[in-house]
């Protein structure tokens, strides 16, 4: 966020932005004030946020203490942590240890771990060869200055950890103070597929690697869940549904579900995603929620 935002004085602001949208007409047409006022509010919150963050901690060693909740997540406290952001995650370093003494083999070890893992901050990949080639293939765009990277970065998935990332390593700082987060892959199911035994579905959730490369669940689940529609919905209601099923309306019914999310709860998020389609009563559209044991399921009337 710009910088200026960070000491905005909020009402003379919302004044300033009211005082416009009752004289613009054409913004009327797209949205109303409240919705403005809410960005404004989101966006200096968003910058105070970052000004914070990039002065406070300047400077400081300290430590990050954890809590697990009831599923053996850990979480951190405070507004620096692994949790935050990509800002807050990307001025993260890890303090050198006084009693350590160089070691090359440990700095070569680091510095493999990043070449794979930078890459993943920019896009997603199949497999770490793959990430570790898109590095090396790449390198010359966004190392040849600051102003270089800086241009790559700004197509990154998370453009202030890559860059991170990549000063670490080109550079020539201490890897080995750069902190690689890797976080679980369907967690839940994971562990289902450890108990059943399921090959396919640890493989799915990576547990275990068959073919070397790392899987996504719920883009596996919605070429599965659009077969079960078109046999259970009538065939004009579900070429209207079926392309609307995209990862994020799959992950938000099966990730939650095994939590014990209820039927209810999970046709509504079908209809809060669906509602806008273009057909004939679509706010009375019925829906097939599966049920908590994922076989059984039932006609939900929204």
């Amino acid at each position: 966020m710009p910088r200026f935002l960070a000491s905005l004085n909020l009402k003379n602001a919302s004044d300033i932005l009211r005082k416009i949208y009752a004289e613009d007409e054409s913004i009327k047409n797209v949205c109303n004030f409240p919705q403005l006022l809410q960005i404004l509010l989101q966006r200096v919150q968003h910058a105070r946020s970052e000004s914070f963050i990039l002065t406070a901690y300047e400077g400081y060693q300290f430590y990050l203490p954890s809590f697990i909740d009831f599923r053996g997540r850990i979480y951190r406290s405070g507004i620096l942590h692994f949790h935050e952001r990509d800002l807050a995650r990307s001025l993260i370093v890890f303090a050198p240890n006084p009693y350590d003494s160089y070691d090359s083999e440990i700095d070569k070890r680091c510095r493999k771990i990043l070449y794979c893992s930078a890459p993943f901050h920019y896009k997603s990949f199949q497999s770490y060869t793959e990430s570790n080639e898109w590095y090396n293939d790449n390198k010359s765009s966004f190392n040849t200055s600051d102003h270089s990277l800086i241009e790559f970065a700004l197509h990154a998935k998370k453009p202030f950890q890559f860059i991170a990332n990549v000063l670490s390593l080109e550079r020539k700082t201490d890897p080995s103070t750069i902190p690689v987060t890797q976080d679980a892959s369907s967690s839940a199911y994971q562990i289902m597929s450890y108990f059943l035994l399921d090959v396919e579905l640890a493989n799915r959730t990576n547990l275990i690697s068959i073919d070397d490369k790392i899987h996504d669940l719920y883009t596996k689940l919605i070429e599965e869940l659009r077969d079960y529609l078109k046999v259970h919905l009538r065939s004009s209601l579900a070429s209207a549904v079926c392309p609307r099923i995209d990862r994020k309306l799959v992950k938000a019914i099966f990730m939650p579900l095994i939590y014990g999310k209820t039927v209810i709860s999970t046709t509504k998020d079908i209809h809060n995603s669906l509602s806008s389609l273009p057909i004939r009563n679509a706010s009375k559209l019925p829906f097939f929620a599966l049920s908590s044991g994922g076989k059984n399921t039932r006609r939900c009337q929204t």
